[in-house]
């Protein structure tokens, strides 16, 4: 295999790019900030330089030296994964593996040995040894690097090629590094490598992160705009047609912001859209359509992506944006200002509003001994995920965590309630603000002044020394502050020297009545030092004075000062603790037994706290007085009333409750009496009287709602017993229940007769009697000769006598017949047939005589059917039943006997026969139907319900009873959309029911968002969603 080497390929860089082997380098002379660096960088598609050898190390110095640049912005991957940048910690890491054992000397050795290598490579980390070797003299001096989202120390390489650690907020030139490409190549701008310039603009996205190799193709309808400034207009005459599709990539200068400013926008609502993307934060700044009129949008970088998409159908005007990355408010320069003896104002870009990115920095400045006042008048926080606002205000000129005021970590709404004084005569303040989402109000206003001279009309504030926060004030210096009341009340101020540290005792604070310092508040020199705190009563206005000496200046001083508060007006039975109107004294306000505040804030309570809050206001608005107390009115009790009530309950007055008739109450006196708290004494109630368990009545139940008044006990008796008394008891206001029990008592049968049977009993005989009886002569009993008396008072069988068979039990028979039988023997040899009366008689074959009569060796008689063989002897509505010798009609299911014949039943006259919907009547039955939407559940599993298995289904007041209740239709889980999706998690449900549908961003339902279950199915398709 053949072995190419770097050096053989040819490499090239675009126009300004200097090459170094396979990278490519731009060096940007604009200084800025090391994140403004990155984010330049990654807006040329690069990243900021990162040193990962000597090498790389020595050809960036050579472009520092070639320029003659002080500093440069780099990174190092191997030093920047670590969180500290202590060496010693580093460097025993390194060495953890010979760690153990070792003395504190020893690994100071192998230290030392390391930084002192000079790249040599001594069997443990020769890159981290390296890249030590790297650092300049004292270097790294700090022990953290932080990131920078959230801390202010990055990395740099000095004009002697040396690294060092620098404040982020420093400008610096940097470097900006990507790949290079062989001859015949194309960048991609996501800085993911490099293709062959014979695939831009073939259709196929070879750049996948970015695109950008088909981001310029007129072609296909996707173009790049570069410049200053321009603009963008689409109408129906040229790109606005039928399912159009354009895009527009927009390129600035480096280092700059983009503005976008739409006018005459017109486009089909909800179906042609316009989307604007920030491509290097890869967000989604807006989407229009429609129309619109007057907006801006800004970028963060100096690139914007628009795209254009169109519906088949209904052409509008078209658009038109302008773009231009020509800013003056976002001007990433430092804005020079001189500070005067007014007050001046600066605030952040667009103030209240916001873009999405800005980073501003100014530099004021005084003349020479001169020190700069701040106050940060307003600053609004904007609180969403996403956003950053990074503040930082340095007392000089110098960034370093030296003259560092405030900084992010630091800065404190408390920051923001006084003035802030400088030591020296600069101030710097930075601004970093950034959002990933779109910007809610937010920024700042801060106002300065030269000197330390302030007249102020306030309520109350702070007093802080000029250096305050890094404990350090300006030698030489004289500041002063007159405060007066701006409302004029005459009331007086309270001061508190929170904290006295002056430098020396020719440093002091004095502080007098007026400006004319005819009174003074303080000792002859002056207050120089406090131990703890001290407060000072003065008049409705005081003059503070500052002065420090020509030589020390180490010190501060804290004095807090407000107004007192208005004396609280005092009422007849008001009790107040105190008459101290001073700034954080409390009174406890109170009404005398029996009264009671009258104001509905302070209702219900005892006592009040008033609290004297800064500025001389108490924390109360509304001083309060004191009347009788009412208890307002009686609360109703359950089960009873108020039986004497004036009207008006004050303090000590009674009211009386009476209970309903059967409830009792639970106290001995029916008196509630109203205390001094406005409540009542005792807590009355009436409960209900009780009767105990209903008595017991033998072969019956009771059913009972409860043993309190009221409650209603109802008995029945059980199988074959008839209810004597009263069917249901009431319990009473007595406690006792309102009937005597009822008795249960055997039902009675009627003796029934039977042909050819008889029976000594004659009289109605108990449920579960049994009755005998025994046939006439000539017939004896066909199966048993006993019945029994059933529960539903009917015996439970029948007697049958039929003819005996024995020839002695013939004479009745052969008396008659034997005239007969001697005419018909001459001709009938073989079988002679005879009705008589009920019965047939059949003589066989086989005869003889003895003594002239006739004796029949085989003779049997049979029953004669009279439901069958003829027209029905019963009728169409009932069903005729054969007996022995006769029969019987019984009314067919659905009939009932009255009046010796067979009526219909309609079933559906009583609780719609059971039915849960539509009850049918039919000639002896009826039949169940279900309205619209429901099926008739006459089994298991239709439409996916079952029956409980504690019921049978077959009983009135079954949940689900088979043939009579209705169950709801029910429709499949609708279809998931594409670009939306369906609002529900259910899987199942049923007629009635309904589901909504939404589309995702970009996206619009073309139908109705929501859909119904209806009897056979949805009422219409899933809607779509279209761009």
């Amino acid at each position: 295999m053949e072995v190419v080497s770097q050096a053989s390929i040819d490499f090239h860089c675009e126009e300004g790019w200097v090459r170094d082997g396979g990278h490519c380098y731009l060096a940007v002379e604009i200084p800025t900030s090391f994140s403004n660096a990155e984010r330049t960088c990654k807006g040329l598609s690069s990243k900021l330089v990162e040193i990962r050898d000597e090498t790389e190390n020595s050809f960036i110095y050579g472009l520092v030296k070639q320029k003659s640049w002080k500093k440069v912005w780099i990174l190092n991957s191997m030093i920047d994964q670590s969180d500290d940048w202590n060496t010693e910690l580093i460097l025993s890491e390194v060495f953890k593996n010979k760690a153990s054992g070792m003395t504190t000397i020893m690994i100071q050795i192998e230290l030392f040995l390391c930084l002192g290598s000079q790249f040599k490579d001594l069997g443990y980390h020769a890159e981290l040894c390296e890249a030590f070797g790297l650092f300049d003299l004292f270097e790294p001096k700090s022990k953290s690097l932080p990131n920078l989202e959230e801390k202010s120390e990055c990395l740099a390489q000095n004009e002697d090629g040396k690294w060092e650690v620098a404040q982020c907020f420093e400008r610096n030139q940097y470097i900006c590094r990507t790949e290079a490409c062989v001859e015949g190549g194309y960048r991609c701008h996501d800085n993911t490598g490099c293709i062959s310039k014979k695939w831009v603009c073939d259709g196929e996205r070879d750049c996948e992160a970015s695109g950008s190799d088909e981001q310029n193709c007129p072609n296909q309808s996707t173009y790049e705009e570069t410049g200053i400034s321009g603009e963008i207009e689409v109408t129906n005459s040229n790109q606005y047609k039928d399912n159009a599709y354009h895009t527009w990539t927009i390129i600035g200068p480096v280092g700059k912001q983009i503005k976008l400013s739409i006018e005459n926008f017109n486009t089909e609502e909800h179906r042609d859209y316009v989307h604007i993307y920030d491509p290097i934060q890869t967000i989604d700044v807006a989407t229009l359509s429609g129309q619109q009129s007057n907006q801006e949008f800004y970028m963060t970088s100096n690139q914007a992506l628009i795209e254009f998409k169109t519906d088949s159908s209904v052409i509008k005007s078209g658009f038109k944006i302008k773009w231009t990355s020509d800013i003056p408010e976002l001007n990433s320069g430092v804005i020079e200002l001189t500070a005067t003896n007014d007050w001046q104002v600066i605030t952040s870009p667009f103030y209240p509003n916001s873009p999405r990115y800005f980073y501003k920095e100014w530099l004021i400045r005084a003349e020479k001994g001169e020190v700069i006042s701040f106050k940060v008048k307003e600053f609004i926080k904007d609180t969403e995920e996403g956003t950053k606002f990074m503040v930082y205000i340095y007392d000089g000129e110098d960034l370093s965590p030296a003259t560092e005021i405030i900084g992010i970590e630091t800065a404190t709404d408390s920051h923001f309630d006084f003035v802030i004084t400088t030591k020296s005569n600069a101030l710097r303040i930075i601004i970093h603000y950034y959002a990933l989402v779109p910007p809610g109000q937010t920024g700042y206003r801060i106002s300065y002044k030269k000197g330390c001279t302030f007249k102020l009309a306030q309520t109350h504030g702070m007093i802080h020394s000029p250096g305050y926060i890094k404990e350090e004030y300006s030698p030489s210096t004289t500041c002063s502050w007159l405060i007066t009341d701006p409302d004029n009340t005459n009331r007086p101020y309270t001061i508190v020297i929170e904290k006295l540290e002056l430098a020396d005792k020719v440093d002091n604070i004095k502080i007098f009545d007026e400006e004319s310092m005819s009174t003074s508040y303080h000792s002859d020199g002056g207050f120089n030092e406090i131990v703890g705190s001290k407060s000072l009563a003065v008049g409705n206005q005081f003059y503070l004075k500052f002065t420090s000496n020509l030589i020390q200046s180490a010190g501060k001083f804290s004095i807090k000062y407000s107004l007192g508060c208005p004396d609280i007006p005092t009422h007849p039975n008001m009790t107040i603790s105190t008459s101290d109107t001073t700034p954080a004294t409390m009174v406890d306000i109170s009404c005398d037994t029996g009264y009671s505040f009258a104001q509905a804030e302070y209702n219900g309570q005892q006592s009040i706290s008033f609290v004297c809050l800064e500025g001389g206001k108490w924390n109360y608005d509304v001083y309060p007085t004191c009347q009788v107390t009412y208890c307002g009115v009686p609360p109703p009790i359950p089960n009873g009333y108020i039986s004497n009530y004036t009207g008006s309950v004050m303090y000590n007055e009674q009211v009386e409750y009476t209970c309903y008739d059967g409830f009792k109450m639970n106290t001995i006196s029916p008196l509630a009496t109203c205390l001094d708290t406005g409540s009542y004494s005792s807590d009355i109630t009436c409960a209900a009287s009780t009767c105990g368990d209903p008595p017991v009545v033998p072969n019956g139940r009771a059913n009972t709602t409860g043993t309190d008044f009221a409650s209603v006990a109802t008995y029945s008796c059980d199988a074959g017993y008839d209810l004597v008394g009263s069917v249901k008891l009431v319990c009473l206001t007595t406690g006792k229940w309102s009937h005597k029990e009822p008795q249960c008592f055997k039902k009675k049968c009627g003796i029934p007769s039977f042909k050819h049977a008889s029976t000594v009993t004659k009289e109605p005989v108990e449920f579960e009697s049994k009755v005998t009886y025994t046939c006439e002569d000539g017939y004896e009993i066909n199966g048993t000769d006993e019945i029994t008396c059933g529960p539903d008072q009917t015996f439970d069988g029948e007697i049958i006598c039929g003819v005996q068979m024995e020839p002695g039990g013939f004479k009745y028979v052969r008396n008659r017949l034997r005239f007969f039988l001697a005419v018909c023997l001459a001709v009938c040899l073989a079988v002679c047939d005879l009705t008589l009366g009920y019965f047939k008689l059949k003589l066989s074959r086989k005869y003889f005589f003895k003594e002239s009569t006739l004796l029949l060796s085989y003779l049997y008689f049979d029953d004669i059917n009279e439901c069958v063989g003829q027209q029905s002897v019963c009728g169409d509505d009932s069903d005729c039943m054969n007996t022995i010798g006769s029969y019987r009609c019984m009314c067919k299911s659905g009939f009932e006997s009255r009046d010796s014949f067979c009526h219909e039943i309609n079933e559906c006259d009583e609780n719609n026969g059971g039915c849960d919907q539509v009850c049918t009547n039919n000639v002896g039955s009826y039949i169940c139907g279900c309205n619209v939407g429901f099926t008739l559940f006459t089994e298991n599993g239709v439409n996916n319900k079952v029956k409980s298995d504690k019921e049978t289904g077959l009983r009135p007041g079954d949940v689900l009873r088979f043939d009579h209740s209705c169950v709801r239709n029910i429709c499949p889980r609708p279809a998931n959309i594409e670009h939306g999706e369906l609002l529900s998690r259910r899987q199942n449900f049923s007629f009635g029911d309904k589901v909504s549908y939404r589309c995702d961003i970009g996206f619009q339902l073309n139908e109705d968002e929501e859909l119904e279950c209806v009897s056979n199915g949805w009422n219409a398709d899933p809607p779509i969603c279209k761009s």
